[in-house]
């Protein structure tokens, strides 16, 4: 297991929706990231990141 970060996969994968998501989930995208990680996915993490900062909806 990695360090913990600023952001990750699950933090942002499901914006809207209240967020509801279980922790099943959560573990999933955890092990989908640690298997699939980049340099880019990693900024396409960090831009949906600041997007969400920017989004009007209640997240």
């Amino acid at each position: 297991m990695g360090p913990a970060g600023l952001t990750g996969l699950w933090q942002v994968e499901k914006r809207g929706d209240s967020g509801k998501m279980s922790a099943e989930e959560r573990k999933e995208l955890d092990i989908k990231y640690a298997k699939t990680f980049s340099f880019w996915l990693d900024i396409k993490i960090i831009f949906k990141t600041i997007t969400a900062f920017i989004q009007k909806e209640n997240v």
